[in-house]
């Protein structure tokens, strides 16, 4: 008796095939359910990814232009969805040969300025091209001061909103998502 069990059970050591269709079916059911809530993470992550860039990218040229004493600009171009950092040594307002250039950034896929909202935070208004800087520029002075202004960055019917406040050069960020919250 004892040699007719192990008999057996050599037996069954396998799967067979139906219970190889039963996994796979139910792997297939799970995996179809999950895409959906998975993709919306995956893009609530890439904006999220793209405000804290240009957040960094902001903070990173307000440190650079106390440090080197000379302004530090961001321009901003919405028609190609890119941003151009450049330290302005001779304060002329323009990108010259020899000065300190960082980027173009382009926006990752799928991103554009714009917005989703109709309205801004603070009951502010969004302009067409989701830019709110003066000629589409941030400017930093040697003190860290900078202009004010809002950079509105999209991805599907997700909004991010990126401010600029003058006197410190600080920036606050807001997500919408159906309503305005800060990030």
């Amino acid at each position: 008796m004892h040699c007719k069990r192990i008999w057996e059970a050599d037996r069954r050591r396998g799967v067979s095939l139906v219970e190889l269709l039963v996994v796979i079916f139910l792997v297939a059911i799970i995996a179809s359910i999950s895409v959906p809530f998975l993709g919306g993470v995956i893009e609530k992550r890439s904006l999220d990814n793209e405000v804290d860039f240009i957040s960094g990218t902001i903070s990173t040229s307000r440190t650079k232009a106390i440090e080197k004493g000379f302004p530090f600009r961001l321009d901003f171009d919405s028609s190609k969805m890119l941003f151009l950092v450049y330290g302005d040594r001779n304060s002329n307002g323009m990108k010259d040969d020899g000065e300190e250039v960082l980027g173009p950034y382009k926006l990752r896929s799928g991103i554009t300025f714009g917005s989703a909202a109709s309205i801004g935070p603070n009951d502010t208004q969004i302009p067409e091209d989701g830019i709110s800087l003066v000629d589409n520029r941030l400017s930093f002075n040697s003190i860290g001061s900078s202009n004010a202004g809002t950079i509105y960055l999209k991805k599907a019917q997700r909004t991010a909103a990126i401010r600029i406040m003058s006197a410190t050069g600080a920036v606050v960020c807001w997500i919408y998502d159906g309503k305005w919250r800060k990030k």
